[in-house]
Protein backbone atom coordinates (compact mmCIF):
# COMPACT_ATOMS: atom_id res chain seq x y z
CA UNK A 1 0.00 0.00 0.00
CA UNK A 2 1.97 3.84 -1.26
CA UNK A 3 1.09 6.51 0.48
CA UNK A 4 3.19 8.52 -1.69
CA UNK A 5 0.30 7.45 -4.38
CA UNK A 6 -2.40 7.27 -2.23
CA UNK A 7 -5.19 6.54 -5.25
CA UNK A 8 -2.34 3.38 -6.02
CA UNK A 9 -2.29 2.45 -2.57
CA UNK A 10 -6.14 2.35 -2.09
CA UNK A 11 -6.12 0.28 -5.16
CA UNK A 12 -3.51 -2.49 -4.28
CA UNK A 13 -5.11 -2.70 -0.72
CA UNK A 14 -8.60 -3.25 -2.00
CA UNK A 15 -6.55 -6.03 -4.18
CA UNK A 16 -5.29 -7.18 -1.51
CA UNK A 17 -8.21 -7.87 0.57
CA UNK A 18 -9.38 -9.79 -1.86
CA UNK A 19 -6.37 -11.71 -2.12
CA UNK A 20 -6.35 -12.29 1.91
CA UNK A 21 -9.58 -13.66 1.67
CA UNK A 22 -8.11 -16.64 -0.12
CA UNK A 23 -4.93 -17.48 2.11
CA UNK A 24 -5.89 -19.00 5.70
CA UNK A 25 -4.60 -16.51 8.35
CA UNK A 26 -6.17 -17.80 11.49
CA UNK A 27 -4.99 -14.85 13.66
CA UNK A 28 -5.67 -12.53 11.31
CA UNK A 29 -2.23 -10.86 11.47
CA UNK A 30 -1.45 -10.06 7.67
CA UNK A 31 -5.36 -8.73 7.58
CA UNK A 32 -4.26 -6.24 10.65
CA UNK A 33 -1.01 -5.52 8.54
CA UNK A 34 -3.00 -4.72 5.63
CA UNK A 35 -5.45 -2.04 7.75
CA UNK A 36 -2.63 -0.52 9.77
CA UNK A 37 -1.21 0.02 5.75
CA UNK A 38 -4.36 1.53 4.64
CA UNK A 39 -4.87 3.74 7.53
CA UNK A 40 -1.02 5.61 6.63
CA UNK A 41 -2.68 6.75 2.87
CA UNK A 42 -5.99 7.75 4.63
CA UNK A 43 -3.75 9.76 7.19
CA UNK A 44 -1.69 11.20 3.98
CA UNK A 45 -4.92 12.16 2.03
CA UNK A 46 -6.20 13.55 5.51
CA UNK A 47 -9.13 11.12 5.85
CA UNK A 48 -8.17 11.07 9.73
CA UNK A 49 -11.26 9.11 11.23
CA UNK A 50 -10.71 6.55 8.28
CA UNK A 51 -6.99 6.16 9.41
CA UNK A 52 -7.66 6.07 13.12
CA UNK A 53 -11.09 3.49 12.63
CA UNK A 54 -8.60 1.01 10.46
CA UNK A 55 -5.64 1.48 12.95
CA UNK A 56 -7.87 0.78 15.85
CA UNK A 57 -9.14 -2.34 14.14
CA UNK A 58 -5.82 -3.26 13.27
CA UNK A 59 -4.54 -3.13 17.00
CA UNK A 60 -7.39 -5.15 18.43
CA UNK A 61 -6.39 -7.71 15.99
CA UNK A 62 -3.19 -7.60 17.03
CA UNK A 63 -3.52 -7.66 20.66
CA UNK A 64 -6.05 -10.30 20.07
CA UNK A 65 -3.42 -12.48 18.58
CA UNK A 66 -0.35 -11.53 20.30
CA UNK A 67 -0.96 -9.88 23.56
CA UNK A 68 -0.98 -5.75 24.11
CA UNK A 69 2.67 -5.85 24.86
CA UNK A 70 3.79 -6.90 21.79
CA UNK A 71 6.66 -4.98 20.16
CA UNK A 72 4.21 -5.18 16.87
CA UNK A 73 0.69 -4.03 19.07
CA UNK A 74 3.43 -1.27 20.47
CA UNK A 75 4.74 -0.46 17.02
CA UNK A 76 0.77 -0.02 16.06
CA UNK A 77 -0.29 2.69 18.88
CA UNK A 78 2.54 4.90 18.05
CA UNK A 79 1.26 4.99 14.30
Amino acid sequence: VSAARPADGLRWAKLADVALAEVPDGEHLRRASLLNNLATVHRVLGEYAEARALLEEAVDILERALGAEHVRVVASLIN
